[in-house]
């Protein structure tokens, strides 16, 4: 998995430091009112590191995608009982099932291909050390969120502590303070 979404860490780093930028921005405008020196992001290199070593954290975790005992695909026999295939299993019972249905003549290429995209995209999960699973899409999904609002809450609370707020804004929408 690290050699396959190694492109999609540094995404992490760039996700996480344009949602430190965007926060100090916002930020300005109290600072300003305070009367307070705005340091920006450019300049700010502890707010720099602070973001580097959230998005570091995240990042290995998405690598290991939160301490996971597997990742690959379910599947239902004849019986309809789910069972599970690591990646690579899944990959090839996957091709070797559209390859076979395709040169039967059961269906076309491009119906097999809708059909096997549809499998992979639904059917991905994410085995937790404690036995639980979870889509392998909800897992990234859940795990990036989370990156991105502790971002959001450590920054917001570092701001708020250089311009001495006394209270925080509390508001429903996708990255509310906790």
């Amino acid at each position: 998995m690290a050699r396959v979404s190694g492109k999609n860490v540094q995404d992490i780093y760039k996700i996480f430091e344009e949602v430190a930028k965007n926060n100090k921005e916002f930020a300005k405008q109290f600072y300003k009112y305070r009367n307070i020196d705005y340091i920006p992001y450019s300049k700010d290199i502890a707010l720099q590191n602070q973001v580097n070593s959230i998005a570091r954290l995240t990042a290995e975790t998405y690598l290991n995608i939160a301490n996971t005992r597997g990742i690959g695909f379910l599947f239902r026999n004849q019986d309809g009982q789910m069972y599970f295939k690591d990646i690579q299993q899944a990959y090839y019972e996957i091709i070797d099932r559209g390859i076979l249905s395709i040169s039967q003549g059961k269906e076309t290429f491009q119906t097999e291909m809708r059909r096997i995209i549809k499998d992979v995209g639904s059917n991905g999960v994410v085995i937790y050390e404690s036995g639980r699973t979870r889509r392998l899409d909800s897992a990234v999904r859940m795990n990036l969120l989370d990156g991105i609002r502790q971002v959001s809450n450590e920054t917001a609370q570092r701001f708020a502590e250089e311009y001495d707020a006394d209270g925080i804004e509390i508001s429903v929408h996708s990255n509310p303070a906790r």
